[in-house]
């Protein structure tokens, strides 16, 4: 939904505006704030997720889960922003492309990693064939409209997303508690954990914060936890 909500933001830049590239470099990182995390605590919780909505029995199949949510932490490499920046600068045909890059992969590797690995298969081709259309996507993006990316800033983003895990892995390996509630912990620890350092290690800045909070309040239903965490990471950039 974010990355849709993109399309009609590009579509009102020009091809060649230096706006177009600083656009697209902010919503490259304040998107993987948000998707980074939230994929990394899904693969941590795989299997307490997959306990709960379906049961003991289905435990085994978690990796499944695991392995298709590592298909988000493309989106350091434009993953899904990368079609709402061509489509809204009108650049279909690149869209296409990609897409069609994307269907070729899968069609010629589905059919032999299912037949080898089974749905680990299907998923490694499902893998792949995104990776492959997004590394495209994004040479294509830097090479026709000079976008850039701010690899330290999403270096800094996934280690810390990582680093935030460690606590998260420990509160569903050692806490005692029931299932839902050890899950509603181990994601409370994250959520704190990742909230504690992206300031601390200066990933985000004061000024990030504002244009964020700026965003927040346009959406009503999340505009009091808005508020509330972005206090908290105001507090920490001024100590």
């Amino acid at each position: 939904p974010i990355a849709i909500s993109l399309f009609p933001a590009f579509s009102k830049f020009d091809k060649n505006s230096e706006k177009v590239k600083t656009f697209f470099k902010l919503s490259i990182k304040y998107v993987s704030l948000l998707v980074v995390p939230s994929a990394l605590l899904i693969i941590i919780l795989s299997k307490e997720i997959i306990q709960i909505v379906y049961g003991a029995s289905f435990a085994s199949v978690s990796i499944y889960l695991s392995l298709h949510a590592t298909l988000f932490l493309l989106i350091g490499l434009g993953f899904q922003i990368q079609q709402s920046l061509f489509n809204g600068l009108g650049d279909t045909r690149q869209t296409l492309k990609i897409s069609l890059i994307q269907f070729v992969f899968f069609l010629f590797l589905a059919p032999f990693l299912t037949n080898v690995m089974g749905v680990t298969g299907l998923i490694a081709s499902i893998l792949t064939s995104n990776i492959t259309a997004t590394v495209y996507g994004a040479h294509c993006a830097k090479s026709r409209y000079k976008v850039e990316f701010n690899y330290k800033s999403l270096i800094r983003i996934y280690l810390l997303a990582l680093a935030s895990a460690t606590p998260s892995f420990l509160c569903t390996t050692f806490l005692p508690f029931p299932l839902t509630l050890k899950v509603l912990t181990a994601s409370a620890v994250y959520l704190i954990s990742y909230l504690t350092l992206l300031p601390i290690a200066h990933a985000i800045t004061r000024s990030e914060l504002q244009n964020i909070e700026r965003a927040v309040r346009k959406i009503g239903p999340l505009k009091p936890i808005g508020k509330l965490i972005l206090k908290y990471e105001c507090a920490l950039t001024r100590s």
